[in-house]
């Protein structure tokens, strides 16, 4: 097929482009390995921090129920405590306004 030089030539580099070609797939599939081991870790990672996130949640709900049962809880001993001072013949002042939530975060945040 070849004739000459040229032909010994390029048969004696092929060879040679093979080996450069066979390490670099072997360099390429040490990377993806990596890029393999990376992504995992990464995965184990989010995972465990979307199981964090789920957590705060719940415990955040927990928190605002027993809060809304506090508060009614309280309620219902000032309702109770003026019965009793009104029954015993005293006076009971005014209901004082409530502090809502919004408004003491907002007076904080300024």
């Amino acid at each position: 097929m070849y004739s000459g030089q040229g032909g010994q030539r390029a048969g004696a580099m092929v060879p040679e482009i093979l080996e450069q070609i066979k390490l670099d797939f072997e360099q390429l599939s040490q990377e993806v390995q990596q890029c393999k081991s990376q992504r995992d870790q990464f995965q184990v990672s989010l995972e465990g921090q979307t199981s964090e996130m789920q957590q705060m949640n719940q415990m955040i709900e927990e928190l605002q129920a027993k809060h809304v049962a506090m508060q009614s809880q309280y309620q219902q001993e000032i309702m109770r405590l003026r019965s009793q001072i009104e029954t015993s013949g005293g006076t009971v002042p005014p209901n004082p306004p409530i502090k809502s939530e919004n408004t003491g975060a907002s007076s904080g945040a300024s």
